[in-house]
């Protein structure tokens, strides 16, 4: 379990008629593995379809998210990096990665289009926690 595999890579045609979010999509769909499953992606890719997906096939998935994604803190509506504005360093916990060390802030509950998701709002921990240097995941 400490090896990773990338499948179906498939060089993009556009002159096929289908949009690249089709495409991810279908491929996603066709995936048929019996182990567990951790789909990585950056943040154009965690579209509501692809990541429904992945979900019916009992896949995790593991995506950064623009920092304009609408979170629901207490079912209200609001940008993460809005939303990121009202944290105060005590409301974070300090994570060391390697050699760096983060301010993160857990949420749980809704996304658009998701009715439970984690997203872990980041900050490196010498820097401000202002949104322009925010990291959602």
């Amino acid at each position: 379990m400490t090896q990773a595999f990338p499948f179906a890579f498939r060089l993009y045609d556009k002159t096929a008629g289908k949009s690249k979010g089709e495409t991810r999509d279908r491929d996603a769909s066709s995936l048929d593995v019996s182990r567990p499953v951790y789909v990585l992606m950056d943040s154009w890719y965690p579209s509501k379809t692809l990541v429904g997906a992945c979900l019916k096939k009992g896949f995790h998935v593991i995506a950064m998210l623009k920092t304009n994604r609408i979170l629901y803190p207490k079912g209200t509506a609001i940008q993460a990096k809005e939303f990121a504005k009202s944290m105060e360093p005590r409301d974070t916990r300090l994570v060391t990665v390697g050699k760096e060390r983060y301010r993160v802030y857990r949420y749980e509950g809704a996304l658009n289009g998701l009715k439970d998701a984690v997203v872990l709002l980041a900050w490196k921990a010498d820097q401000p926690m202002t949104p322009k240097h925010l990291h959602c995941a």
